[in-house]
């Protein structure tokens, strides 16, 4: 096993983009650093990466605290894909490569809310595009205006589900950029945010458990998953509640499976 620095060093070579599926890798790369990072922070000592063992996926750490041995999965646990993100990205690409342009706007936008369980899709996509085309006319011409652009999509009940984009556009001394969810039949933007949340992380605290044990079943050794929480570009405000409603069901569950199991969410 390599150690400490040695471990650094080489999650840093990975950076260097000679992996053909770097693209894919590195917001992962980037959680096991951002976990190195905290262990050692946390008074973890003798952090070593394990090894690959031919074809079985293993933990990524193993290390030592207060005189126990653990062994640690790191997971990348992405906020959910929403329009409104996308949105965000996608405005920064386009001030990015024409900042002439779109740098001395400001752009109140604003989504219709989406329903608990309903997933960004290419009818979504396809969407933002059509309003981007129509945004970027605007822009040209030098307008403040409302660009609007409407849609539909079936859900998982079957029925068509209307969906709206709308970006109140006006002239500014520099780019501003602030969106919202429109509150629609009582939906709350922040419980369907959580409740996607809670979905994804079943998912991922499950896939690292079963690393973890599958690896090790030794009661002495404790197992720790480490949650890499990457909160959505409008999620400022409610951040630290989504990641408290997060924390407070984990370790239950966790429990539940293994006594030798402990799930931590990173901190910024």
């Amino acid at each position: 096993m390599k150690t400490s620095d040695e471990a650094f060093q080489e999650m840093k070579q990975k950076l260097q983009g000679s992996d053909p599926e770097f693209d894919r890798k590195i917001r992962d790369l980037l959680a096991e650093i951002h976990a190195y990072s905290y262990l050692k922070r946390s008074g973890f000592s003798n952090i070593s990466l394990i090894p690959l063992q031919g074809i079985q996926k293993t933990p990524d750490f193993s290390a030592e605290k207060g005189g126990c041995h653990y062994i640690i999965e790191a997971k990348n646990l992405r906020a959910p894909t929403s329009v409104l993100n996308i949105i965000f990205n996608k405005l920064d690409e386009l001030v990015m490569r024409a900042p002439e342009l779109y740098e001395k706007y400001k752009y109140h936008i604003e989504v219709t809310v989406e329903l608990p369980g309903e997933q960004f899709d290419d009818t979504d996509e396809t969407a933002i595009t059509v309003w981007l085309t129509q945004l970027e006319a605007a822009v040209c011409h030098n307008a403040s205006t409302v660009v609007t652009h409407t849609w539909s999509k079936n859900i998982s009940t079957g029925m068509p589900r209307g969906k709206k984009i709308e970006c109140h556009l006006s002239r500014a001394s520099h780019y501003d950029i602030e969106g919202v969810y429109c509150v629609a039949s009582g939906c709350d933007p922040r419980i369907i945010l959580l409740s996607k949340l809670k979905d994804k992380l079943e998912l991922k605290v499950c896939e690292a458990k079963n690393q973890l044990l599958e690896f090790c079943r030794n009661p002495s050794v404790l197992k720790l998953i480490l949650l890499n929480w990457q909160k959505p570009s409008w999620g400022e405000g409610f951040d630290q509640e989504v990641r408290e409603g997060l924390i407070s069901t984990l370790n239950a569950r966790l429990k539940e499976l293994d006594s030798t199991l402990k799930a931590i969410v990173l901190p910024d």
